[in-house]
């Protein structure tokens, strides 16, 4: 199998009429599509899009969340035209979709005819040129009929996903059809170990981390019930009451999300809850941590909860995956010497140090990926005590960034010192321990002072336990320059119903814990109202952006 629409048409041939998509909303199952739906669905709009486009073409698709991305999806990959899922914002539409159009070069939409009588109204009265669009809702699957099929190779480009553009407009990420076909396969070495697999996702469809675990189920046996991260977000049981009702067995949400659920869920709302089903409890998009892990345990333990479904993952929208924490085992965690942490160094701890830092583990790469943890200075690679920056390889590497020749070159195509390569510079700094991937934060969220490696992690962890009032998980801490040395500024949310606390005694207890555990004065504490922290689609604390808002409050400069 070499193209996404072979994995489709296997599955057609062996199981048509499985459900294999289905959408909840408002308390019931809204849609769903068997395999057989879901072909004739998806080949009814590739008619549609083979009229006014060709193989190659870009082609915007601005879905809400609902089984209408999925067919958009496959309609691109029938026709060889390339899918670009965006963000759709509530209002100014048009304001959302312009810099996506001019920068994909897109004159092609897919949506709703309620979305693009909105959009056709505020574009007309901007004095936009006209787009073609293609709108779902008004489509017969009898059109299938009238599709074309053509030849697909795995060197055709399938999708392209723009980044969350924290500190300039996102960039492109350009997938094969052999991109997202290895990523299933590698996805279903894992998934395949179970005999049938029921998923429940509401992650958004535009994101690569949402539409891939949406895809992957092409590669085992199983279906996927979908919904809302707004109907998450408004409610965060609503999750817990669908995995418990359908018996999911497997599921997918940020840490943020597992945070919420222990936080903001009351316990009468758990009652009725049965989790006992669920056998794999994702994570991913954002550092796993210990407390959180084991601060859901507490709350649904009482309710079939198991802390052997912690299966922590990793993976980039530029790699499409590439580890998964073993299955039926819980967290493995690493406690590592801070001071060691701060060179770059693995000196291992136990758990009680309080100089220690725990990291968990996000599993051995999964098949196809190559595995390099290089020093991002001289690009040689690390001792097996060393963190580094790590560099993965492999048929799931997307194929670069959209129109920016230089920075897939820096990025996609690095090399170690001794010519080894190509690799692609995840920017994400980690150590391996037997054999398994133990990420450690971003490479540029490290802050230099006094010559001391510093996660921001490390700061907000710390800051985050001063003071009652602070809502865990919703920190930025960050460098900037002052009078020609590197100062730290921390922004952090407070808790829902604490907006009359006393700001400066927050403060003098954020400085003083601050202080004495990572030993460092900080230049700045700024308290924030809760949810005012800039976030990407996955709920992960955009940090290189909160610093511009910071700076851009001092006038736009930083000394």
């Amino acid at each position: 199998m070499t193209t996404v629409i072979d994995l489709l048409k296997d599955r057609l041939q062996a199981e048509p009429d499985n459900v294999i998509y289905r959408f909840w909303e408002n308390g019931g199952i809204s849609d769903q599509v068997t395999v057989a739906d879901l072909d004739r669905r998806a080949r009814a709009v590739a008619a549609q899009l083979q009229e006014v486009t060709a193989p190659g073409d870009r082609v915007i698709v601005a879905l809400p969340q609902s089984l209408h991305p999925i067919t958009a999806f496959f309609a691109c990959m029938f026709t060889g035209t390339v899918a670009v899922p965006i963000p759709l914002p509530p209002v100014n539409r048009w304001e959302g979709l312009k810099n996506y159009l001019a920068d994909a070069g897109c004159r092609v939409i897919i949506s709703l005819s309620s979305i693009s009588a909105q959009v056709k109204s505020e574009t007309q009265a901007s004095g936009s040129e006209n787009l073609h669009w293609i709108n779902l809702d008004e489509i017969d699957s009898t059109a299938a009929d009238k599709f074309r099929p053509i030849n697909l190779s795995p060197d055709d480009p399938a999708l392209m996903f723009y980044t969350s553009g924290s500190t300039n407009f996102p960039r492109g990420i350009i997938v094969t059809q052999g991109n997202v076909v290895s990523s299933i396969n590698a996805t279903s070495f894992y998934f395949g170990r179970m005999p049938q697999v029921n998923a429940i996702y509401w992650t958004p469809l535009h994101h690569c981390l949402g539409l891939m675990f949406t895809l992957q189920v092409l590669g085992y046996q199983g279906s996927i019930l979908l919904f809302s991260p707004q109907a998450f977000i408004q409610k965060p049981v609503t999750w817990l009451k669908l995995i418990s009702e359908y018996r999911a067995n497997a599921s997918l949400g940020p840490l943020f999300a597992y945070r919420l659920c222990a936080e903001a869920v009351k316990p009468e709302e758990r009652q009725e809850l049965d989790l006992s089903s669920w056998k794999i409890a994702m994570s991913g998009g954002e550092p796993v941590r210990l407390e959180v892990m084991r601060q859901f345990a507490r709350a649904y333990e009482p309710h079939g909860f198991s802390t052997k479904a912690f299966a922590p993952t990793y993976g980039l929208s530029e790699s499409l995956g590439g580890f998964h924490a073993e299955m039926n085992v819980g967290p493995k965690i690493a406690w590592i010497k801070s001071r060691a942490l701060e060179l770059r160094r693995v000196e291992e701890s136990v758990e009680g140090d309080p100089e220690a830092r725990s990291f968990a583990s996000n599993g051995e790469p999964l098949p196809g990926y190559g595995v390099r943890i290089v020093n991002p200075d001289s690009l040689r690679e690390c001792a097996p005590q060393e963190i580094g920056e790590l560099w993965l390889s492999g048929p799931a590497i997307a194929r670069g960034y959209w129109n920016k020749p230089q920075e897939t070159e820096e990025i996609f195509h690095a090399h170690l010192d001794n010519g080894d390569g190509p690799y692609l510079r995840t920017g994400d700094l980690a150590f391996m321990k037997n054999g398994e991937l133990y990420p450690c934060g971003r490479l540029k969220d490290v802050i230099i002072i006094n010559g001391r490696n510093l996660s921001a992690i490390d700061i907000e962890l710390a800051a985050a336990a001063a003071h009652p009032a602070l809502m865990p998980g919703a920190a930025a801490a960050f460098g900037i320059e002052k009078d020609g040395e590197e100062q730290v500024v921390l922004m952090h949310e407070a808790r829902p119903g604490q907006e009359q606390v006393d700001v400066g005694e927050v403060a003098r207890c954020v400085r003083a814990t601050v202080s004495e555990k990572i030993k460092i004065p900080l230049y700045a504490f700024v308290l924030l109202k809760t949810g005012s922290l800039p976030r990407s689609a996955t709920g992960k604390i955009q940090r290189f952006l909160a610093r511009n808002r910071y700076i851009e409050s001092l006038g736009g400069q930083e000394n």
